[in-house]
């Protein structure tokens, strides 16, 4: 037996909380569980925290309260308190002159761990809406944009759809943003005529894309979107939501212009990099024009003068405690996070929604006549305007609050960085100051920039890849498969058309349809067209199968909007690919032994049934090349999400002739020339 004593004094000091672990211990074996004795000073507390373990406080001394989530309970000396798993939690000292002393154990519990995401698993929810941010009416989608949020929603909605869930995926078209009027401009058109007609383009190119979109809200043709946009600022403005302040104003004494957004060019005053006015698209943070670096209009290049004017701003700080903890729990990626994270830490400003401009949604005030909403606030209700036109379509008698006030339905965002602060502060600090009862969205789902050759795409230097130029060239699905093999996700990616290229060939052409090919002739000439039973299994069949059931799981994951990894989903895919070609081609080995015709059987079934697998998973991404190799296999059972792969059944005819389904699109791309 060993006995010490612990002292306080030996406690360590972490923001007046002090901390001792009882172990490891010299000459005691390490104990399956971690301990500390633990003192918070009065008026004190532990950090918020938590973790994958299980873990019990024990107050020997003292009072105060503990937190758990959103829950509070007061405890004192005898008390002994349960931590779930993954829940936040903090222990205050309610003292004003006494420490409060406890004692934390905790253990990692597999069981514990497996019945948290089992949980989770149960309380799944039935309803998903799925977002892309609206795209700007001012230009077609250039390959950047189809990469990002418009591919990406498309195929989660996919996904979920393919696992019976109910989702659906709806946007609207940015009518009213200031760069269609200064594209209006630039063609010598008009700011309606020119929304409407890019409008068509996007439209179009969704569709060579497969971008399934349910609804797509054109706002210049809704009278009903002006008034929902109009009434929600209305009612923050009635119940004291907003502020008036009369600010310097950017104004360009060339052009009778006041400058925004579009209009104006400088440097950010956070990065320091080339930004436009109220937000920079690098660092991601907003400005207020005035606070722009060296300012200069972007019709003449002059500098802009200063005039007051009088405007209405959204006091965002008022809202940091809500949006600390909103921040924490909802699903969004590093990059993201730390954007939040620092704005909160540097204080959040007063935001802008009305500017003095003839292209807008008016503000819906008779002493702010000449004025429009800013555009991103004008985004944020609407989301829910677009959700209003989609239910009402399909149901009467239900609206927007069907799925945005429904507990069993959830919001997942897609758009790209540069619009993180848009999404995860100021819309949900809108929403809560518009109606507490709004359920916010769950998950954000962001893309860092595509670059073209290394460099930025640029339609002002004719360094772009619009879509319907290239998607009229080359197949859909080959499009998509690339797009998302190197999307964007965590850091900028590169497009070459060279890589493009030497990629489609290789992975789809080579690998894919030469794997698929030679099974499908395996079939014809070894078993008459017809898939096999299964017969006899050896550890090689179970390996290979387990491997089958591993993939799945891992791309099952990657679907998912807290991970969203196209990447991982088409590199997966791939893999599954050669190592099924690796299997089939050892099994080929035992072909005309009879005594192994059974085991040969079953490794045929295990390869088809592979196939069977590759065509589920990357449906969401390659929608026509999966229907046609299920076609291809004989199936005639509609295609579902399967967590554990079915083997594939006997007595299926398979394709006759060749299975051809990629070309080279060497010849395309030849042809194919960089929009100028």
């Amino acid at each position: 037996m060993l006995v010490k004593k612990l002292e306080h004094k030996e406690l360590s000091n972490v923001s007046e909380t002090y901390y001792k672990r009882l172990s490891p211990w010299e000459n005691v074996q390490e104990p399956p569980f971690g301990s500390i004795l633990g003192m918070v000073k009065p008026g004190n507390s532990t950090d918020p925290h938590n973790h994958h373990e299980g873990e019990i406080f024990v107050i020997i001394q003292g009072d105060g309260i503990i937190t758990v989530d959103e829950d509070e309970q007061k405890v004192e000396s005898g008390d002994v308190i349960y931590l779930p798993a993954f829940k936040v939690h903090t222990l205050k000292n309610g003292s004003d002159d006494h420490d409060l002393v406890f004692l934390g154990i905790w253990w990692e519990d597999i069981k514990l761990l497996e019945e948290e995401f089992l949980l989770k698993q149960k309380q799944e929810t039935k309803q998903i809406l799925i977002f892309a941010s609206p795209p700007t009416p001012n230009g077609d989608l250039h390959l950047g944009h189809i990469s990002g949020p418009y591919t990406g929603a498309d195929i989660l909605n996919r996904f979920l759809k393919l696992k019976n869930m109910e989702s659906h995926y709806i946007t609207y078209m940015d009518d009213y943003q200031s760069y269609v009027s200064l594209k209006a401009k630039q063609l010598g058109k008009s700011t309606i005529d020119t929304s409407n007609y890019f409008a068509d383009i996007i439209e179009d190119t969704f569709l060579l894309n497969d971008i399934k979109v349910e609804n797509c809200l054109r706002p210049n043709h809704s009278e009903d979107y002006i008034k929902f946009i109009q009434n929600f600022f209305i009612k923050l403005y009635e119940n004291g939501k907003l502020i008036e302040k009369e600010v310097p104003s950017l104004y360009c004494d060339c052009c009778d212009l006041y400058l925004h957004e579009a209009n104006v060019r400088g440097q950010c005053p956070h990065c320091l990099e080339s930004s436009d006015g109220n937000a920079c698209e690098q660092c991601g943070q907003p400005n207020d024009c005035t606070d722009l670096i060296k300012p200069a209009c972007k019709h003449c290049d002059h500098r802009p003068s200063i005039k007051n004017s009088k405007h209405i701003y959204f006091p965002l700080n008022l809202y940091e405690k809500q949006l600390r903890n909103y921040v924490k729990g909802v699903s969004m990626r590093s990059h993201h996070r730390a954007l939040c994270e620092k704005m909160l830490e540097q204080g959040l400003p007063d935001i802008r929604i009305t500017h003095t401009s003839d292209w807008g949604i008016p503000v819906p005030l008779e002493h702010y006549q000449g004025q429009s909403l800013y555009v991103w606030f004008e985004m944020c209700p609407g989301y829910i305007a677009a959700t209003d036109d989609f239910v009402s379509k399909d149901e009467k008698d239900s609206d927007w609050r069907k799925y945005w006030k429904n507990n069993n339905a959830e919001v997942v965002q897609f758009f790209g960085f540069d619009n993180s602060y848009f999404h995860a502060l100021l819309f949900p600090a809108l929403y809560m100051a518009f109606d507490k009862e709004i359920k916010l969205p769950t998950a954000f789902v962001t893309n860092e920039f595509l670059r073209l050759d290394d460099l930025k795409f640029s339609t002002s230097r004719g360094h772009a890849i619009w879509g319907q130029d290239l998607l009229k060239k080359v197949p859909s699905d080959v499009l998509r498969f690339y797009l998302s093999y190197i999307r964007a996700e965590t850091v900028q990616e590169n497009f070459s058309l060279i890589e493009f290229e030497q990629t489609v060939d290789y992975e789809l052409n080579q690998c894919w349809q030469g794997w698929i090919s030679k099974l499908i002739h395996k079939i014809n000439v070894n078993f008459e067209g017809v898939t096999p039973h299964t017969g006899g299994w050896q550890n090689r069949h179970r390996i290979f199968y387990e491997m089958l059931k591993n993939t799945v799981k891992e791309v099952s994951i990657s679907y998912e909007p807290e991970v969203f990894s196209l990447q991982q989903v088409t590199r997966k895919c791939s893999e599954l690919v050669r190592r099924a070609s690796a299997f089939g081609e050892s099994e080929t080995y035992y072909k005309g032994i009879s005594s192994q015709y059974d085991d040969f059987r079953t490794s045929i079934a295990l390869e088809l049934t592979a196939a069977k697998t590759l065509a589920i998973l990357i449906a969401p991404i390659m929608p026509r090349f999966s229907e046609y190799l299920w076609e291809s296999l004989g199936i005639n059972e509609q295609m579902q999400w399967e967590d554990v792969p079915r083997l594939i059944l006997g007595d299926l005819v398979v394709r006759k002739d060749d299975f051809i389904y990629f070309t080279p699109i060497k010849e395309q791309l030849a042809q194919y020339e960089l929009s100028k």
